[in-house]
């Protein structure tokens, strides 16, 4: 195995930007014993915007830098990460946008206030607003002395008509996930409302159901799996094993279907709405299967 205890500050760097996302785990260790040392560099990675548009492997270290940012924490680290935010989310860094909220949470109390001010933006956009609420909420899980003023102001977006659609659902999910009682009811009507216009126009991207409201409140347990990711598991040797075979597979599938359907082929991007009208993006629904 490798040793990175050698390399300068300059060649640990460099590796974020040239070993795709096969960096090993050894090179992480390395990165967080060195910690403060490399903080300054790592956050000049993440608030560069062209290291989120630019072609791999390049691309790959601003997702690095944002993960290490959030493992050497304080509150030194919440400019670049707020940076991550607002990146990810406007170039669909999905890698990035599913772990902020847990590493907001990791960060603690110091993240609140200016998560609490992307959350109120109505400029920011609902993806990077509903970032920002689930960090929040994520910071109750370790702080729970900041529940009622984080989620009454999750509510408060939440039961605001006049706020773009997209947001009351995100809001209206991320109470749900911490079965918050005092909004059963609004989570109840709000379902309603939701299955209605469901049942009006089967494309309309409904995400709440009454049932499942009363399912999960009478279950009683927390769907906070999504808050407490430990995104140190990218660097897990068999994670890295499985997203290199899953890669070589679907590019084989890709070529595949090239080959036999040159000229009728339409390929839906992992980004775009599943055909299905779940609302749902492709790779969060039927791209599963």
């Amino acid at each position: 195995m490798q040793s990175f205890v050698t390399l300068s500050d300059e060649e640990l760097i460099d590796l974020l930007f040239c070993e795709e996302d096969r960096l090993p785990m050894a090179a992480v260790d390395e990165f967080l014993r060195r910690g403060d040392r490399l903080a300054s560099e790592l956050s000049e990675i993440v608030c560069a915007k062209n290291n989120w548009i630019c072609d791999v492997p390049e691309w790959w270290a601003a997702v690095h830098a944002t993960y290490l940012l959030g493992v050497i924490g304080g509150e030194t680290a919440i400019a670049p990460l707020l940076s991550a935010l607002r990146w990810s989310d406007s170039f669909d860094c999905d890698w990035i946008t599913e772990d902020l909220p847990s590493i907001f949470g990791r960060i603690g109390t110091a993240s609140l206030a200016p998560l609490r001010s992307i959350a109120f933006d109505a400029t920011a956009g609902w993806g990077a607003r509903t970032i920002a609420m689930q960090g929040m909420a994520a910071v109750t899980i370790y702080h729970p002395e900041h529940a009622d003023e984080v989620f009454s102001s999750i509510g408060e977006i939440f039961l605001n008509p006049s706020d773009q659609q997209g947001t009351d659902q995100m809001a209206a999910g991320i109470l749900l996930d911490f079965l918050r009682r005092e909004y059963y009811q609004p989570l109840l009507d709000f379902a309603e409302e939701e299955q209605a216009q469901k049942e009006e126009d089967p494309l309309y991207p409904a995400v709440l159901f009454k049932d499942e409201v009363k399912r999960l409140f009478e279950q009683g347990e927390r769907n906070l799996w999504h808050y407490t990711r430990d995104w140190l598991d990218f660097y897990d040797a068999e994670n890295i094993r499985e997203r290199q075979e899953r890669w070589a597979r679907e590019e084989q599938e890709a070529d595949d279907e090239e080959e036999m359907f040159p000229y009728t082929r339409h390929k839906v991007g992992r980004n775009d709405f599943c055909p299905c009208g779940s609302g749902k993006k492709f790779k969060r629904c039927c791209g599963l299967n």
